[in-house]
């Protein structure tokens, strides 16, 4: 049986060479957002420009990705959030947009 082919390269149409700037101005949540895929849609959502909402339960994680979306020049907030509690995603979704704008 033959091992099967991961899939390891961005796909075309969000690789952030395609996107240019297309999300200045626009607030993106993303979740899982402490590590792997979650950390590497944040920063090709930070290089498209868009400012980010960072969802996770890992702050310190949390943090090292905040700072590595920073350096594309976006604003970048953490959010200690449990997205399998709705009463945690309510009391965050709540918070974002006072400290964002609205979400896109």
């Amino acid at each position: 049986m033959s091992r099967p082919q991961l899939h390891t390269s961005v796909y075309p149409t969000i690789a952030p060479e395609t996107l240019g700037h297309a999300n200045k101005g626009k607030v993106a949540v993303v979740t899982g957002a402490a590590r792997g895929i979650g950390q590497a849609i944040a920063e090709a959502l930070a290089k498209s420009g868009a400012d980010l909402a960072l969802l996770d339960l890992d702050e310190a994680r949390q943090a090292e990705t905040k700072s590595r979306c920073e350096t594309f020049g976006v604003k970048a907030r953490t959010y200690e959030c449990n997205v399998l509690s709705v009463e945690s995603c309510e009391r965050t979704f709540l918070k974002i947009p006072e400290d964002l704008g609205p979400i896109e």
